[in-house]
């Protein structure tokens, strides 16, 4: 049997994630921005020339209320779709014949510890692929012979009137990205047209300087320091913005399906029911995106709110997107999936 949501839960689920990805993509960029500008360049030059990594390290102390922008946001969401999974829920009467008015309560102590430890997580995560990208970048730029200031602007950035603010700083970007912008940097430098021709297949590169580069393959021209930095500056802006959709679109999810577990346990308690007899059935977006393992998955339904799903290579998860139970970055990063709750009014404990 193919399962699916119905009209009305996929137009919520898109207006909720139409509405939301934005402002947590805008939000994650604006920490971002935060982390960088809280970074002293100075002590960051002196550690980098000591070769003091673990004080590298800490001249870019990052801060959890350098987060509050994306906390701010991320709570907004959760409250948006829990209110929004309550608003789905059919009419119920109670014992008396009254009729429950399901309400989400996002200030409820167990929603808050949710959110609370959601977000210490995310934090937990950013500072480690922040702390890995710099070794990368320290590593590679210490192995170039690059001086400390030069490894300092990779690090942080470089300021661009423009805009005002340090763009390019590998700090900001996960470890993948870093060591793609010095890998690109060591094609740019390298005068080699096959891995100038490399440096071309980088989909997230800035395609209007392309004929330049390509000047440079045919031996027209040399590339100069100034132009090379310039390039990757650019790449790695560029793989900024794509860090921050991907964390638009997998966080939002993340929140929606979390606020819709919170939302299951509110309405069971709202109307008097057993949670422990609740269905959640697990959907999936038939696509060819789909991870394979999260296609078995679709119709896959679990008795219980604690209950897990298992997934075929063994992964426990309470909803899709969820990594509490330890499922990794291989099992959330883009999943498109969602599921639902079905509370069985049956199990009423006024019966």
């Amino acid at each position: 049997m193919t399962y699916r949501l119905s009209a009305k839960q996929r137009r919520q689920l898109e207006a909720l994630t139409a509405r939301f990805e934005p402002v947590v993509r805008d939000a994650f960029l604006a920490v971002a921005d935060q982390i960088i500008r809280d970074a002293d360049f100075t002590r960051l030059m002196i550690a980098i020339e000591a070769g003091n990594v673990r004080d590298v390290l800490r001249s870019i102390g990052i801060q959890a209320g350098s987060f509050n922008a994306l906390g701010d946001a991320m709570a907004v969401a959760y409250a948006a779709s829990g209110t929004a999974a309550m608003a789905m829920l059919p009419l119920v009467r109670d014992a008396r014949g009254f009729k429950v008015n399901f309400q989400f309560n996002a200030p409820n102590l167990r929603a808050e510890r949710r959110l609370s430890s959601y977000l210490s997580g995310l934090i937990q995560d950013f500072t480690k692929e922040a702390e890995a990208a710099t070794r990368a970048t320290l590593t590679a730029g210490l192995k170039a012979g690059r001086n400390p200031r030069q490894i300092a602007q990779e690090l942080i950035g470089v300021y661009d009137p423009a805009q005002r603010k340090r763009i390019g700083g590998a700090l900001v970007l996960n470890r993948n990205q870093a060591e793609y912008v010095q890998r690109a940097k060591a094609e740019l430098s390298s005068g080699n047209p096959q891995a100038l021709a490399n440096y071309l297949t980088r989909t997230r590169r800035d395609k209007r300087f392309d004929g330049t580069v390509m000047k440079a393959m045919r031996g027209e021209i040399e590339l100069s320091q100034a132009q090379i930095n310039k390039l990757a500056t650019r790449y790695a802006d560029r793989l900024l913005i794509t860090r921050a959709n991907t964390i638009g679109q997998t966080e939002v999810m993340e929140a929606l399906n979390s606020a819709r577990m919170e939302a299951g346990y509110q309405a069971a308690e709202q109307a008097g029911v057993d949670p422990d007899q609740a269905e959640k059935v697990w959907i999936a977006t038939l696509d060819n995106r789909t991870r394979d393992q999260h296609l078995h998955m679709n119709g896959v339904s679990v008795v219980g709110m604690d209950t897990p799903f298992t997934m075929p290579d063994g992964t426990q998860m309470q909803y899709p997107m969820d990594s509490s139970l330890g499922a990794g970055a291989g099992q959330t990063i883009n999943c498109r999936c969602t599921y639902f709750v079905r509370l069985n009014f049956f199990a009423r404990k006024d019966r």
